[in-house]
């Protein structure tokens, strides 16, 4: 099955003290061992950095571990899916179509990115601001593992 992992499944994945850190690491482990056929919008990466290093966790990520993590424990085993302007385009108008605002373009991109890809499913831990931009995907977004 082909699944694309959104960004705080990533992020959750790598933080120990994340709530959902148990069901995301697994997720991940998934990938790793190739039980899944994991994807990532490329947007991920800069989205997880900014996180990982803003973020207050305990320890502090520093610039340098973010990049390691995306380099070592990411990319090494999930396809990078990268989103071209028309692509961009699509996924505001989207928004857009639907009077989405803000951060929204964002879970409009993770979308766009699984469409491209071929993707059965969508993991995440916000599956209803997923929903409201794609309700044709009922059932196909869900948390990790679900």
């Amino acid at each position: 099955m082909k699944i694309l992992f959104d960004t705080n499944v990533l992020v959750a994945a790598t933080v120990a003290r994340h709530p959902h850190h148990l069901s995301c690491f697994a997720a991940l482990r998934q990938a790793r061992e190739r039980v899944v056929e994991a994807v990532l919008c490329t947007h991920a990466i800069a989205e997880a950095y900014a996180v990982l290093t803003a973020a207050p966790f305990s320890p502090r990520i520093s610039p340098a571990r973010a990049i390691q993590i995306a380099e070592q424990e990411w990319l090494p085993h999930l396809q990078a899916v990268a989103l071209e302007a028309g692509d961009y385009l699509a996924a505001a108008r989207l928004c857009a179509q639907g009077g989405w605002v803000s951060g929204a373009i964002y879970d409009a991109m993770h979308i766009r990115a699984a469409e491209r890809a071929g993707c059965e499913r969508i993991w995440t831990l916000d599956v209803r601001h997923f929903l409201c931009l794609a309700p044709e995907w009922a059932g196909r977004i869900t948390p990790p593992l679900a």
